[in-house]
């Protein structure tokens, strides 16, 4: 029972140590199912006892992956692209990645992480009370899924808007902006006056590099 003794009265301020107490407590969540199931030849009232403990313990554990969840959705994403092909693995990640993996999350489990609501953790911690088991993530993500798919059924469909060449000009300045070669293709394009001629002129270009490509033998 000692593996149980670690649900503490309030949440860490500290990220890390949220970090910190997720990491462990997957492990642990494991150890205390397994040991559950060892338990059933126990008498009854200690079985529920172990039991309610380890359900108070994984609904700390979703408490500390929902503050997970929060800060991992409030880290910046990088603007650009890296400007070398070469960089290293660390240098190629952004810096929202870089803080996943200083807390010790691999990309999958933080994006898994991300998916939690404070309402599906709710719902999950519920749904295993009445069911007298422990709550899980996997559990709280389903419901965040469901959730979402009602309340994107019950908003109006949006009509997808007509991107004129406007739109497309200056959405793809960013990248002309690299490379002065890029800027003029697109100028050479802005001297079509309609959006049917550009779109032509853009497929030839792509058959042209794509035929480039192959000859220079990549």
């Amino acid at each position: 029972m000692s593996e149980l003794q670690t649900v503490k009265t309030g949440l860490p301020v500290n990220i890390q140590e949220i970090a910190n107490e997720v990491l462990i407590g997957r492990d642990r969540l494991d150890a205390i199912r397994a040991a559950l199931r060892s338990a059933k030849k126990l008498n009854k009232p200690t079985y529920e006892a172990m039991k309610a403990e380890g359900r108070e313990y994984g609904e700390r554990i979703l408490d500390y992956e929902l503050k997970l969840s929060e800060y991992f959705r409030s880290l910046p994403k990088a603007s650009g692209r890296p400007s070398k092909i070469f960089d290293t693995a660390v240098e190629n990640k952004t810096p929202k990645m870089q803080t996943i993996d200083g807390l010790g999350f691999e990309q999958k489990e933080a994006e898994r992480i991300q998916q939690l609501t404070p309402e599906a953790v709710e719902k999950a911690k519920a749904v295993a009370r009445e069911n007298n088991d422990i709550p899980t993530r996997s559990l709280a993500i389903q419901i965040a899924k469901q959730d979402k798919k009602e309340t994107e059924k019950d908003l109006p469909k949006k009509q997808d808007q007509p991107r004129t060449w406007n739109f497309v000009y200056h959405s793809r300045l960013s990248y002309a902006d690299e490379d002065p070669n890029v800027a003029e293709v697109f100028e050479m394009a802005n001297e079509f006056k309609d959006d049917d001629s550009r779109v032509e002129f853009f497929k030839a270009c792509i058959k042209a590099f794509k035929r480039a490509i192959t000859e220079m033998g990549y």
